[in-house]
């Protein structure tokens, strides 16, 4: 069916980064959206939260100082890379609920 490169995944990331593409990509997008639909649906609130955080916010979720050095950190704007969606979105919950 050609949906998935694997071999272009290892090329431009390594083993297990697949790409997907076609009728497989269109079909991961399918999938997502089901979900993501059927977990509105059950009263969720999807948000989209930013991928980088201050330093504030990595201290507020525990995430700073105990994993410094093997977070991603952008000098210039001394903004640090998620390394997962639980700090905005644990910020989001104590900011909403102050």
């Amino acid at each position: 069916y050609d949906l998935i490169d694997f071999e272009l995944g290892v090329k431009i990331t390594g083993a297990g980064f697949p790409v997907y593409k076609g009728k497989g990509a269109r079909l991961q997008r399918a999938l997502i959206n089901f979900f993501l639909d059927e977990a509105r649906d059950a009263g969720y609130l999807e948000i989209e939260p930013p991928y980088v955080v201050n330093a504030a916010s990595g201290y507020g979720t525990g995430q700073l100082p105990d994993k410094e050095g093997q977070m991603y950190h952008a000098q210039t704007d001394d903004l640090y890379l998620i390394p997962t969606a639980e700090v905005p979105v644990s910020i989001s919950i104590y900011v909403f609920l102050q």
